[in-house]
């Protein structure tokens, strides 16, 4: 028999499962406490509450100068399909997969708005770069005053925006309980994010273009932004993974896809005349594709040299 929350095992005998003594002891959570919402902050509402209200429980923590609690997301799509098992190490009061990949889950936000107001709060994405992005996208939509800190375990194909943060290019099965230290010691960095804003062009003929938008699925970048030939390939990638997800069950696999895309494009040639409709006012002379990028690699292709870093959320 094994506690759920500190793991301890007692053998089935008197001198182990002493229930009086048990009684007497408190549970000590684990090596990993600091981590671990205690099951002391849940409480059950009372039914006049949950009526108007989509949470059954409530999280009221005790203030802690040592408690950290973490809140993950695994998102079981990314990379290889890799998902690694944290129920192993904590209870799964705190553990969250996500199932599609639309950043206005219900529930995702329901997870974040329940823990929002948990005292040092921090957070860990299992999942490639646009998973880091679809929880961004959701405390930006909740309004959270101070947005806890973000650690990601990159399980994605690129996982640009791990590798930046000294997470590494991808999860190789390294311990967990390595990754959940480094999550509590690691050291807090702000991530600068883009605002895009697009607006219609009144010299435009909008009624020759059908499957024009005038606004965007999301405006906001934390990575890097492009026009032209790379994004229509991971355009491509984004529509064909979510076609079929069972033939992108390899991190590898995903990255020949990449290439072979590339490799069709260069050959068709669909974005030559990007030039002719796209104007770059930036001093810079017209090409077919343009990159805004913020981190030294792009596709996990190093463009930039620099020392690595240690992990930061």
């Amino acid at each position: 028999m094994s506690c759920s929350w500190c793991k301890e095992v007692c053998h089935n005998k008197e001198s182990c499962f002493n229930i009086k003594k048990m009684a007497s002891e408190s549970c000590n959570l684990g090596a990993h406490a600091n981590l671990i919402v205690p099951p002391t902050w849940i409480v059950k509402l009372p039914c006049k509450e949950t009526e108007n209200s989509k949470h059954v429980f409530a999280i009221k923590p005790i203030p802690s100068s040592t408690s950290k609690p973490l809140l993950v997301f695994i998102n079981p799509k990314s990379g290889g399909n890799q998902d690694p098992s944290f129920c192993a190490l904590s209870n799964g009061s705190s553990i969250h997969a996500k199932s599609s990949i639309s950043p206005k889950v219900d529930h995702l936000s329901g997870s974040l708005d329940l823990y929002k107001r948990v005292p040092n709060l921090r957070i860990l994405a299992c999942g490639g770069d646009g998973t880091v992005g679809w929880i961004l996208s959701v405390l930006d939509d909740l309004k959270v005053s101070t947005s806890p800190p973000i650690a990601v375990l990159p399980l994605g194909t690129g996982n640009d925006l791990a590798r930046s943060l000294g997470w590494g290019g991808g999860y190789t099965d390294e311990p967990l309980t390595k990754i959940l230290s480094n999550i509590e010691d690691g050291e807090i960095v702000k991530l600068d994010r883009w605002f895009l804003n697009v607006s219609p062009n009144p010299k435009a003929d909008l009624s020759a273009c059908e499957e024009g938008k005038k606004t965007l699925p999301l405006n906001v970048v934390n990575n890097y932004f492009s026009l032209g030939v790379d994004a229509r390939i991971a355009l491509e990638f984004h529509e064909a993974r979510e076609a079929r997800p069972g033939k992108f069950n390899s991190r590898f696999r995903n990255k020949m896809f990449y290439g072979q895309a590339g490799g069709k494009d260069l050959i068709r040639r669909k974005w030559k005349d990007l030039c002719s409709y796209v104007t770059l006012e930036v001093g810079l002379q017209h090409s077919f594709s343009r990159l805004f990028h913020r981190f030294p690699t792009l596709f996990a292709l190093q463009l930039q040299r620099g020392k690595k870093e240690k992990a930061h959320v």
